[in-house]
């Protein structure tokens, strides 16, 4: 199973977002999270302050993290569906 970050330094991620990943540049100077919001869209996001959210595709999270798409479904759906008991 793959472990995907708990929290992140990155002020332009929305509270209650389900992380993903989170990339960097070679000389760590910008990083990218990748989440889901609770409406079950996939954004990715920079931690510069202009930076604005851009949609994602599953099979680019996929890519990133070795998942299946019904893996990475499932996880959002145990995440949100505990957060609604």
């Amino acid at each position: 199973m793959h472990l995907y970050p708990q929290t992140t330094t990155n002020r332009n991620v929305p509270k209650g977002a389900f992380l993903f990943a989170e990339t960097s540049t070679a000389n760590d100077e910008q990083h990218t999270t990748y989440y889901v919001d609770p409406n079950c869209f996939v954004w990715k996001v920079g931690d510069w302050i202009g930076d604005k959210p851009q949609h994602v595709y599953i099979f680019e999270l996929c890519r990133l993290t070795g998942d299946t798409v019904n893996m990475l479904v499932a996880r959002v759906q145990q995440k949100y569906s505990a957060q609604e008991n």
